[in-house]
């Protein structure tokens, strides 16, 4: 689960296709360590989450990386919930920060930075949260295994062909949406 790695292991190959931009492995490293630099510059805590609305957009797609990469585990927020649902989730979170579509997109103005990481299979790589039927919603922390192991069960069911795609059509809030992206990186 790293887009350095990738990088590292084919920077010319295709990481992302969003409508007509096609961003190499290469491309989206440098956008992850820019990413990764102005998060660093937070200085946050040991143990901090943070909460991003979980747009499939390349900033946001790219914040994510850069969370992964420093092993910072993020509460994505489903983009279509209310500002009171909103506030349920961020004071069950409690993340350090809550990054909304401006702060997202100002992570790319800083110089890259390459943070060295440590994070094990065991860590949490994202908190989802249910939609709340039988009550409150409940956050689920999904260990970065987890969606190691769903992409291996995904290239060991469908394979992996160097020119495939997945198409993410579900946000990022949703298990779905955000194993299709980590399949990726």
């Amino acid at each position: 689960l790293s887009v350095m790695d990738a990088a590292a292991e084919g920077a010319s190959r295709d990481a992302l296709v969003t409508g007509e931009r096609v961003l190499s492995y290469g491309d989206l490293a440098d956008l992850v360590a820019r990413a990764v630099g102005s998060l660093a510059a937070l200085r946050l805590p040991p143990g901090s989450r943070v909460a991003l609305t979980a747009h499939g957009t390349l900033p946001v797609l790219v914040a994510t990386a850069a969370l992964i990469e420093l092993g910072v585990p993020f509460v994505p927020l489903h983009p279509r919930l209310t500002a009171p649902e909103v506030s349920v989730i961020v004071a069950d979170a409690a993340p350090a920060i809550v990054l909304a579509d401006a702060a997202v997109e100002a992570l790319f103005v800083g110089p890259p930075t390459i943070v060295p990481r440590s994070p094990r299979p065991s860590d949490p790589l994202a908190i989802l949260y249910t939609s709340g039927t039988t009550g409150r919603p409940k956050g689920a922390v999904l260990p970065r295994s987890a969606f190691v192991a769903s992409a291996r069960a995904s290239a060991a069911n469908l394979g992996v062909e160097e020119h495939d795609r997945w198409l993410l059509a579900m946000p990022l809030a949703h298990a779905g949406g955000l194993s299709i992206w980590t399949r990726q990186i």
